[in-house]
């Protein structure tokens, strides 16, 4: 396959900060990070890797050189302490490194694109860490760049990957609890009348629901005919609320006590506080356990959407079967005519789950919620079809 006349995904989320989506045609998948946020952690412009000469030491960390020294100069300028060495667990073109000070001690410090939006969540997590909720602590801001708190070196991703079968379902229950504490803490500060609307214009919708089309026209296979229109009514959000966004396991600390913890905040806005759940347990990182899967429902369902339980269970299932769709086009862009990418440069980089076995997960799922969905069914046979394309890919 040829997916290189699709065009970079990268600015996904560059739609005054969330609005101008383009439709999906002959260029599907440029229209995916318009949606996804965060699938291409580089800066674009403003990297905090410009290419510099660097020295690094045998941890890993950058000790010396061009990049070493303007990172912490911002650094000791916005807190007064001295960078010992600078780390990059997720590659060195993110949005974000870690400092090591000389005490040892460690702080994230991020530069985002535009001023405006480091504002945005530096408010975004102030408000929220002073009602309580699992999130970073803001150390300092200036301009484009922020310092906060360090939450761990474990992602949920990896806590995940590395758990037995029950101590998966342990953590998704924790990170459960973690986005509920999250909405809470967003309703008691007031944040959805200060954050934007995501997905107001009528082409976010069109967009999304068209994703299964684009994939089948892709892969040459033909995607079953499903009502449109009514997918996009259900979809509509009545009761807008704060949320996350982007809610992925890779943005999540798991810390030393087992509960989790949110960082990378730039993308959240008002939507339905299931999206939040849709994005954690629709993710390519997240395991496909039914029955673990149908408990944490049963326990958190109703936290997420009030009194109408079977209404937020379509709608989940709706809208989730279509993020779906967003990963798994984003796995088969990255793939390409290429090779399966490394498992465990993908996991512990934090990349999009560009392997065999993360695209078989999410396209069974994806079938299994589908399934679920009163206006999706016919997709069900459909992504079990697509499960078995992947493995000749």
């Amino acid at each position: 396959m040829n997916w290189s006349r699709f065009r970079d995904l990268s600015d996904w989320f560059n739609f005054s900060i969330f609005e101008s989506l383009s439709a999906l045609s002959t260029n599907a998948l440029s229209a995916l990070n318009r949606y996804d946020g965060g699938i291409n952690n580089s800066i674009d412009g403003s990297s905090i890797d410009s290419g510099m000469t660097e020295i690094v030491n045998h941890t890993g960390g950058l000790v010396r050189g061009e990049r070493f020294d303007r990172l912490s100069e911002v650094f000791q300028a916005l807190t007064g302490r001295r960078a010992a060495r600078i780390l990059f667990p997720g590659g060195k073109g993110r949005k974000s490194a870690v400092v090591v000070t000389d005490e040892d001690a460690m702080f994230v410090i991020t530069r985002r694109r535009h001023a405006g939006r480091a504002e945005l969540e530096t408010e975004v997590l102030r408000e929220l860490k002073q009602q309580g909720a699992p999130v970073p602590a803001i150390i300092a801001r200036d301009g484009k760049w922020i310092v906060q708190e360090h939450l761990g070196e474990v992602r949920l991703s990896e806590a995940i990957d590395a758990a037995s079968p029950a101590a998966r379902r342990v953590l998704l229950r924790a990170a459960t609890e973690s986005l509920i504490a999250l909405h809470q803490a967003g309703r008691r500060a007031g944040l959805e009348r200060r954050v934007i609307l995501i997905g107001k214009n009528p082409s976010w919708l069109e967009t999304l629901v068209d994703m299964p089309l684009r994939i089948g026209e892709y892969l040459a296979m033909p995607t079953p005919a499903l009502p449109r229109e009514a997918v996009m009514a259900r979809l509509v959000v009545e009761k807008p609320a704060f949320i996350k966004w982007d809610a992925r396991p890779g943005n999540a600390a798991v810390r030393p006590d087992g509960t989790v913890a949110w960082f990378d905040w730039e993308h959240c806005g008002c939507r339905a506080p299931l999206d939040d759940l849709g994005w954690l347990l629709g993710d390519e990182w997240s395991p496909d356990d039914p029955l673990g899967e149908g408990d944490l429902l049963e326990i958190y369902l109703a936290d997420f959407a009030g009194d109408k339980p079977a209404a937020a269970r379509d709608y989940l299932m709706t809208f989730g079967t279509l993020h779906m769709c967003v990963r798994l086009s984003l796995i088969l862009s990255r793939k390409d005519d290429g090779d399966w990418w490394d498992r465990g440069y993908c996991l512990v980089g934090d990349k999009i789950g560009v392997t065999l076995q993360e695209a078989t997960k999410v396209a069974g799922r994806a079938g299994r919620w589908s399934a679920a969905s009163s206006l999706l069914a016919p997709l069900s046979p459909w992504f079990k079809d697509i499960a078995d394309r992947v493995q000749e890919l």
